[in-house]
């Protein structure tokens, strides 16, 4: 059994089951694989392209957590989550990247971003980031 495959194999679906995710990333490759993967594990995923996308769907979707890439053409992830914040919104945001500057954890932070999750990730630590955003969200929020 390779070690990808132990891992899946711990991890508890009925802890995701429906959980709406809205996924927000610009490659095509990423965010099939990103979104295949959540969804074998019972998670509700939307998947779009780019921040103006996310804007245009989030009200129908109502997702508990956002994931979103940083670097994206057009609205960038930084633009994403401060427009999010500007319009009230406190959904929990996961921001995804390959970038690992101090400024640009700094600046995610300073934008709203609950959490910051370098590329490349497998999938147990992307379900159980997701997880406990939405657990923690519920907590506060009730």
């Amino acid at each position: 059994m390779t070690r990808a495959t132990s891992t899946l194999d711990r991890l508890d679906p009925t802890s995701t089951r429906g959980l709406r995710v809205l996924l927000v990333e610009d490659s095509d490759t990423v965010r099939r694989a990103v979104a295949l993967g959540l969804r074998s594990l019972g998670f509700e995923v939307t998947a779009v392209l780019g921040g103006e996308d996310a804007l245009a769907v989030y009200s129908a979707i109502q997702p508990e957590v956002i994931i979103t890439d940083l670097s994206m053409p057009g609205m960038d992830g930084f633009e994403l989550i401060a427009t999010l914040r500007m319009r009230g919104l406190d959904v929990p945001i996961l921001l995804i990247t390959a970038r690992d500057s101090a400024h640009d954890r700094a600046a995610a932070v300073a934008a709203g971003a609950d959490e910051y999750l370098l590329k490349p990730f497998g999938l147990a630590t992307l379900s159980t980031t997701v997880t406990t955003l939405a657990e923690k969200h519920a907590m506060v929020h009730g």
